[in-house]
């Protein structure tokens, strides 16, 4: 397996544990990160600060990883599911494709996009 995969691996991780502070190590200030959910954000300041409020929105929460692979060196492909219970009590099940940009074993760009 790929550093870049075993990376991807590890934020998924990271995220489905809530370890916000770890994931924050992940990423640096030229870090970007977009998504059709919650908009763009340059640098592990901003993306961990949506990340905080993303997570305490949630009771619950995680991502099922049905498939990664490093498509490009450098450049994994996951398809996933996120499922979660909002504090109001909604049910969210959001499956999902995202890239992850990985350069000098960080985080360089985080892409996530509905699945059609």
């Amino acid at each position: 397996m790929s550093e870049a995969v075993q990376l991807a691996e590890h934020y998924f991780t990271l995220s489905n544990a809530g370890k916000l502070d770890e994931i924050k190590t992940l990423f640096t200030a030229s870090s970007t990160y977009s998504s059709a959910n919650t908009g763009v954000f340059l640098g592990a300041d901003q993306i961990m600060d949506m990340q905080r409020a993303f997570f305490s929105s949630f009771e619950t929460m995680g991502w099922d990883v049905h498939h990664i692979e490093e498509i490009r060196s450098g450049v994994v492909f996951v398809d996933f599911t996120f499922s979660g219970v909002t504090k109001d009590g909604e049910n969210i099940n959001r499956p999902g494709l995202e890239y992850v940009v990985v350069y000098n074993g960080k985080l360089q760009h985080v892409d996530v996009r509905n699945k059609p």
